[in-house]
């Protein structure tokens, strides 16, 4: 019974159900031979229109039971929609840069951080290391490449190897992606390039000897120059000329010349290493003599001030007792002439007790050595050796004169 009544559902429309008006737009006239027989197929405008109320929660078809299913929907979708936008965020490292895509295109470029941009595929992103530093090698024999052959100046050929170092442009690095489809590809061919238009400028024995650095420099410039023009995003730090050779002919006379020059350059730096050590030594030297000068100077100057000071004083005493004065002076002389001497001086008129350096006349010597007696007028002269054994073999009284002492006093104190 329920199965029947199910394929009457289907079966019969709408209208007949309903008890209404047939669904014809010209009411109910139709005859009951004109209805669907059993076993027709089912109204899918019908079924479109039920299906549809069941989405917006209506009646029909179970729509109490399965009225909930559209706020489902909506969650689920909503969910997929906060993932699917999650999915834009990415990180940027220090010394990084970001360069964000719209639709295929070049949007932004972003510094280090956390950010976010509208997730595939609408948007995309590229993230660039803007601190690393790329080398290529042009010219080079590594991998079995035959070596590049250049022209110099001169019209000789010569066998160059540069090695370049590079990095991606920090201002601006989206060039690197958008401007050149190969951009590494492009600086070695501009650095080729370069290398050889500075290379015909430039003599053979100056890509040989002394004139590498100059070369390598304005290789530099010229292909930086070249880059810039290109846009490609791309900053060339160094060029290294990493071997230069003569055509094998005259390999071994380049050879000789280069081996010349730096035997040269060697005597030159020997020669100016002892230019400045003999300057230094001759500097100190003049130092220390103008050092030893000024100490002469002072020292002379310290003692003409102390004689000047002594005399002062002598005058002084002079002016007060002349006699006594001269004794003096005279007895001082005559000590400071003798205190080197072994000789005993007396005078002839002189009651003193002498004490004699027995300690000097009584010495080891197991000899006697013959005495040495000198005559002087008004004073009697004794030498002593060390080596005489006895006061008697070097002591010889002479005769007095009394009157030729004070003579020889008279004229000293003139």
């Amino acid at each position: 019974m329920k199965k029947n009544n199910l394929e009457m559902a289907w079966q019969e429309p709408k209208d007949s159900q309903q008890g209404g008006s047939s669904g014809s737009p010209h009411g109910n006239n139709q005859p009951n031979d004109q209805r669907p027989k059993n076993g027709a197929g089912p109204d899918l405008d019908e079924i479109f229109k039920k299906l549809g109320g069941a989405f917006r929660g209506k009646k029909g078809m179970g729509g109490h039971r399965h009225g909930g299913y559209g706020k489902y929907i909506a969650l689920g979708g909503a969910v997929l929609l906060c993932g699917w936008l999650a999915t834009g965020f990415y990180t940027i490292d220090a010394g990084q840069k970001g360069v964000e895509l719209l639709l295929g295109q070049y949007h932004a470029t972003k510094d280090p951080g956390l950010r976010w941009r509208l997730p595939n595929p609408i948007g995309d992103h590229r993230i660039i290391d803007i601190q690393r530093r790329f080398s290529q090698k042009i010219g080079s024999t590594a991998k079995g490449n035959r070596r590049a052959a250049m022209l110099t100046k001169d019209e000789n050929l010569v066998d160059v190897s540069v090695e370049v170092q590079y990095q991606i442009n920090n201002d601006d690095p989206s060039q690197y992606w958008f401007t050149s489809v190969d951009p590494d590809k492009t600086l070695k061919e501009v650095v080729d390039s370069a290398t050889r238009e500075r290379v015909g400028q430039t003599s053979l024995d100056d890509i040989l000897t002394d004139g590498r650095e100059q070369l390598m420099q304005e290789v530099k410039e010229l292909a930086q120059s070249i880059l810039d023009n290109y846009q490609i995003g791309l900053v060339i730090t160094n060029v290294n000329l990493e071997d230069a050779q003569a055509p094998a002919a005259v390999q071994d006379a380049f050879s000789d010349a280069i081996r010349a020059r730096e035997d040269e350059q060697s005597r030159i730096n020997q020669a100016n290493a002892y230019q400045s050590k003999v300057h230094e030594e001759a500097r100190g030297e003049a130092e220390r003599i103008l050092r030893q000068a000024e100490a002469y100077r002072e020292s002379k100057i310290a003692q003409a001030r102390g004689e000047a000071e002594r005399f002062n004083r002598l005058y002084s005493a002079y002016a007060i007792a002349p006699e006594v004065t001269r004794e003096r002076l005279y007895l001082e002389n005559m000590e400071e002439v003798l205190q080197n001497s072994n000789k005993l001086y007396m005078g002839s008129d002189s009651n003193n007790l002498m004490m004699l350096p027995l300690d000097k006349m009584t010495g080891p010597s197991t000899t006697s050595a013959p005495t040495k007696t000198e005559r002087r007028e008004g004073a009697v002269t004794i030498e002593v050796k060390e080596t005489t054994p006895t006061p008697e073999s070097i002591i010889q009284n002479q005769p007095n004169n009394n009157v030729n002492d004070q003579r020889s006093r008279a004229r000293f104190t003139r």
